[in-house]
């Protein structure tokens, strides 16, 4: 039902970034990571220099059982962030260096 709304929501704001965004976090959240894939590929698209794109489709691609393409899209983030963003960084060399757990996702 929420992945509908937001479906529609897309529709009427002619590809609002937000609206994917939304979107894909219901697929997420309802284990349909190829559509949440598919959908972050969207906002990539749009948005080729954004890091946390990269990283969400990095992680949506990982639980989706691709963990070599999950690794290019954590590089690419990695490759785009600024270099005072810890935070992002530290995210990113976690998942890089393997250290990747079912809590890593949440």
């Amino acid at each position: 039902k929420a992945a509908g709304y937001f479906q529609q929501t897309i529709e009427v704001a002619t590809g609002s970034l937000e609206g994917y965004a939304e979107l894909a976090h219901v697929y997420v959240g309802m284990r349909q990571y190829r559509h949440a894939a598919e959908t972050l590929e969207k906002i990539a698209q749009a948005q080729p220099a954004n890091p946390t794109v990269q990283l969400r489709l990095g992680d949506v691609l990982y639980q989706e059982g691709k963990p070599a393409e999950a690794h290019q899209k954590w590089q690419r983030a990695l490759d785009l962030i600024k270099p005072d963003d810890s935070t992002l960084r530290g995210l990113l060399q976690t998942r890089l260096n393997g250290d990747i757990s079912s809590k890593t996702f949440n």
